[in-house]
C-alpha cells in the first residue's frame, strides 16, 4: 500500500513539475559557468587523458558539476548510490564504501586530481576514506569499473574512483565573484553550507572556499533513530593557476577536510562502540605543457597528502556475550564501563608523478609514458583508560609501529594505434605495461620484530575495439590488476570490527586478469551500453584461527580482546568473479527522457581445496530506472525514480559470522541460527530545480517516499527513510 502511495505522489509531483515549467519564465543560465570542458563526453580516468566517454574501451561513469549538484549528496559515497554497477556499503553514517565487481575498501583505487589518495594504512574492508573528499569541492566524478592498475598502480583492481576538483571560474566582466549554497534534509536534520569566493587578474585565476556541514542522527524507515550516526564535516579548499606563457600552466591547490564525532554503534549490542575524528589534507604544485606531436602533453606533480585518524573506543560491561545495559553503554556510563581506548594514526606521504603523452603517425599513434613515487610516513599511538580511576596510560604501540614507512614506485607505458581508419570506421588496439616496487619497514612489530619486506612485479594490459562513427562501438579488454600488501595487514595490531587481528609480514601480493566485453550503442532515439566481464583472482587473503599458544607468545592483554577471535591475514585462497552491466537512456521527446540500469555479479572462492564459497559481502542484483523532464534551456526538471536491490542469501561464512548482516532482530547481539542475508527493497523518489533566476537555482529532492526500512547488504547502518532535501545554489 505504501508503494502504490508513494507511486502516486510521485506521479504527482512530477506533473506539478512539469505545470510549473509552462508557467515559469524562461531564464538564461548564468553567464559565467565554466564550459572548459564537456564533462558529460569526457573522462580522463582511463588513460590519464581526455577523451570523449563513447569512445573509451572500458565501463566507465561520468559526472559533472550539475549532476553532483541535483543528486545531493550527504557524502562523496551517496554520489555512487544510483550508479550502475556500484554497491555503497555504510557501516556508519559518517564512512560509505564502494563494492565495485565484488571488491570493496583497499581493492578499490581512490584518486584525487590524478594524485593517489589510499595510503597503506587504509583498512582491509569498508573504511570511511573516500567520505573525507568534499563533494563540493568537485567539479566532476569519474568510476572506471575493473583493473586500473597499468597506469596507477596497486590498489586498482576493482575500479578507480577519480574526484576531479573544481577550477576557478570564468569572469567576463570582474575580477571576483562569489557562490555559494545552502542545504537541509529532514532524515538526518541538519544546516549545511558552502562559499566561494573566485579571483582572476591577467593570466592568474584562483579561488578559496569553505564548507561546513551538521548532520543530526539517521532516521531510518518506520522512525527507528540510528545510535551515534550524527557527526560533523567541515572543509577548506584553495586553487591557483599561473598561464607561464603559452601552452605552459602552473597550478597549486590545498583541499583539506575534517569529520567530527563520526560514530559506530554496528556492535552496540556487543558492548562496544566508537567514534572517530578525521582530518585529511592534500597540497599539490602541478605543472602542464600543451603541445604538439610527440609533447603533446606534458605533467609533473608534486604532492604531499596527510591523515589522521583519532578512534575512540568504549567497551561496557557485558551478561555473558552480550551487552549487560544498551542505554547505559550508549551513554558511556563510567559505572558500565570497563575500558576506554584511543588510538591515533597520522601519516604523511609525499608524492611525485610525471607523464608524457605523445602523438604521431597523423594523431593514429597514441601513447602516454609515466613514472611516479609515494613514500608513506606513520606515527602511530594509544591510550587505554581503566576503572581503577580512569587515568589515561600510554600503550605500548598504537594500530601500527610508530615510525612504519611504506615505498611505492612505479613506472609504466601505454599504446594505442589506429589499425584501420576511413570516414566513418575505426579498428583501434592498445596494449600497456607496468613495473611496479614496493618496499615497507615496521620497527618492534609484535611477534615478528623489526619488519621488513618488498616486492617487485609486472603487469600487462591489452585492447581492441571496432567504432562506427558515433553510432556503434564494440570493444575486448584485458587487464591485469594487483594489489600488494599494505601496513595495515602486514603490521597492524588490534581490533578491526569483527575480529582482533594480529601481524603476518609474509603476505603476498593479490593479482587479477579480468576480460571484458562490451557495446555501446547511440540509436537515434536510445543509448545502450552494455558491457560483460570476467575477473580471475590469486593468493586473495584470508583469515586464520591463532591458537592459545600463540596468542600467549604475543603477550595479549584478555581485557583489549573483549572475548574477541584473533586472526592473523595469510593467502590463502583464489577466486572468480563474473557480471554484467546494462545501462539504457532514451533521447529526450518533448522534454521527457527515460533511463534504466540493472547489474548482475556472481563468483566463487577456493578457500580450502576442493571448498567453494560466495564471496564476502556478494552485491545482489540491482538497478534503477527513472522518467525526466526538462524544459529546452535545462532552467527547470523534474524526475521520478527508482532504486531497488534484490534480497542476497549467497553468503560466505566470514558473513554468517558478521553481525552487520546475520544479527538476530529478536535476540540483539546474537547471531541467528539459520541466517538468510539481507532482504530485498525498492524505494521510490522524486527530485525537481528551477533557475529562479541566471544566477540562482533551487534543487527539491525527496528520498524513500514509501519510508521503507531497509539495509544495504553488508552494512552497519539502516538507510535513510523518508527524506526531504532542499538545496538553494548562487553565483555572483
Amino acid at each position: 500500500m505504501n508503494f502504490i502511495k508513494s507511486a502516486s505522489l510521485s506521479i504527482l509531483l512530477l506533473v506539478a513539475t512539469i505545470v510549473w515549467a509552462e508557467e515559469a519564465p524562461r531564464q538564461d543560465p548564468p553567464a559565467e559557468t565554466s564550459n572548459d570542458v564537456e564533462l558529460g563526453a569526457v573522462t580522463v580516468t582511463v588513460d590519464r587523458g581526455e577523451r570523449r566517454k563513447f569512445e573509451v574501451r572500458r565501463s566507465v561513469e561520468i559526472l559533472d558539476e550539475d549532476g553532483i549538484a541535483q543528486r545531493q549528496p550527504k557524502s562523496v559515497p551517496d554520489l555512487l548510490d544510483e550508479t550502475p554497477g556500484v554497491m555503497v556499503q555504510k557501516t556508519n553514517a559518517g564512512a560509505g564504501a564502494p563494492v565495485l565487481r565484488g571488491l570493496v575498501g583497499p581493492d578499490n583505487l581512490i584518486l584525487m586530481d590524478g594524485i593517489r589518495i589510499s595510503n597503506s594504512t587504509y583498512r582491509t574492508g569498508p573504511n570511511q576514506y573516500l567520505a573525507m573528499i568534499d563533494p563540493w569541492s568537485l567539479r566532476a566524478f569519474e568510476l572506471l569499473r575493473g583493473p586500473g592498475s597499468v597506469l596507477y598502480g596497486s590498489d586498482a583492481m576493482g575500479g578507480v574512483l577519480h574526484a576531479i576538483t573544481k577550477d576557478p571560474r570564468r569572469l567576463s566582466e570582474r575580477a571576483w565573484g562569489l557562490s555559494g549554497r545552502l542545504s537541509f534534509a529532514s532524515a538526518y536534520p541538519g544546516l549545511g553550507g558552502s562559499i566561494q569566493g573566485d579571483f582572476r587578474d591577467g593570466d592568474y585565476a584562483g579561488y578559496l572556499g569553505a564548507t561546513f556541514d551538521h548532520f543530526g542522527e539517521v532516521r531510518a524507515g518506520g522512525n527507528i533513530i540510528q545510535p551515534l550516526s550524527s557527526y560533523q564535516r567541515a572543509a577548506v579548499r584553495h586553487k591557483s593557476v599561473v598561464e607561464l606563457a603559452p601552452g605552459y600552466q602552473l597550478t597549486a591547490a590545498v583541499f583539506e577536510t575534517s569529520i567530527r564525532n563520526a560514530g559506530r554503534a554496528d556492535q552496540l549490542n556487543l558492548g562496544k562502540h566508537s567514534t572517530y575524528d578525521n582530518d585529511d589534507l592534500l597540497a599539490y604544485v602541478r605543472l602542464d605543457r600543451i603541445g604538439e606531436g610527440w609533447q603533446h602533453r606534458f605533467r609533473v606533480n608534486l604532492s604531499y597528502h596527510l591523515t589522521n585518524e583519532l578512534e575512540s573506543g568504549v567497551r561496557c560491561a557485558r551478561t555473558g556475550d552480550v551487552v549487560a545495559d544498551r542505554a547505559a553503554c550508549l551513554a558511556a556510563q563510567p559505572d558500565q564501563l570497563t575500558r576506554r581506548t584511543e588510538m591515533q594514526d597520522t601519516v604523511h606521504t609525499p608524492g611525485l608523478f610525471a607523464t608524457l603523452e605523445s602523438r604521431s603517425w597523423d594523431n593514429r599513434m597514441r601513447t602516454i609514458v609515466g613514472a611516479e613515487g609515494y613514500f608513506d610516513y606513520v606515527d602511530s599511538s594509544a591510550r587505554v583508560a581503566k576503572p581503577d580511576g580512569w587515568d589515561w596510560q600510554d600503550g605500548e604501540r598504537g594500530h601500527f609501529s610508530a615510525g612504519s614507512t611504506y615505498a611505492s614506485l612505479g613506472t609504466f607505458l601505454r599504446g594505442e594505434l589506429d589499425l584501420i581508419k576511413s570516414d566513418k570506421s575505426t579498428v583501434t588496439a592498445d596494449a600497456g605495461t607496468r613495473l611496479s616496487y614496493f618496499a615497507a619497514h615496521a620497527p618492534d612489530v609484535p611477534g615478528l620484530g623489526n619488519v621488513d619486506y618488498s616486492h617487485a612485479g609486472l603487469i600487462g594490459s591489452a585492447g581492441i575495439g571496432y567504432q562506427y562513427a558515433q553510432l556503434l562501438h564494440l570493444y575486448a579488454d584485458f587487464s591485469q590488476g594487483f594489489r600488494a600488501a599494505n601496513l595495515q595487514e602486514t603490521t597492524e595490531m588490534g581490533d578491526t570490527g569483527i575480529f582482533f587481528e594480529v601481524p603476518n609480514d609474509g603476505l603476498r601480493p593479490i593479482r587479477s586478469d579480468t576480460l571484458e566485453l562490451g557495446m555501446k550503442l547511440n540509436a537515434p532515439h536510445f543509448h545502450l551500453g552494455i558491457s560483460g566481464w570476467y575477473s580471475k583472482l590469486t593468493d586473495l587473503y584470508g583469515r586464520e584461527v591463532l591458537t592459545v599458544a600463540e596468542i600467549a607468545d604475543l603477550g595479549l592483554d584478555e581485557g583489549l580482546l573483549s572475548g574477541q577471535t584473533v586472526v592473523r591475514r595469510i593467502n590463502h585462497a583464489s577466486g572468480d568473479y563474473r557480471g554484467v552491466d546494462l545501462t539504457l537512456e532514451s533521447r529526450r521527446f518533448s522534454g521527457f527522457s527515460a533511463y534504466g540500469a540493472v547489474s548482475w555479479i556472481d563468483g566463487n572462492v577456493e578457500d580450502e581445496p576442493g571448498r567453494f564459497v560466495s564471496p564476502r559481502r556478494l552485491p545482489p542484483v540491482a538497478g534503477s530506472a527513472g522518467l525526466r523532464y526538462e524544459t529546452p534551456g535545462g532552467d527547470i526538471y523534474g524526475e521520478f525514480f527508482i532504486r531497488w536491490a534484490a534480497a542476497q542469501s549467497n553468503l560466505n561464512p566470514e558473513d554468517e559470522a558478521d553481525y552487520r548482516i546475520c544479527e538476530d532482530p529478536d535476540r540483539p547481539g546474537q547471531l541467528l541460527d539459520d541466517c538468510q542475508g539481507t532482504p530485498g527493497w525498492a524505494t521510490l523518489n522524486w527530485r525537481a530545480g528551477l533557475l529562479v533566476t541566471p544566477n540562482l537555482a533551487l534543487d527539491l529532492r525527496i528520498e524513500n517516499l514509501g519510508d521503507t526500512h531497509y539495509r544495504v547488504h553488508g552494512s552497519g547502518i539502516d538507510a535513510p527513510g523518508f527524506n526531504g532535501m532542499v538545496e538553494l545554489r548562487g553565483t555572483y
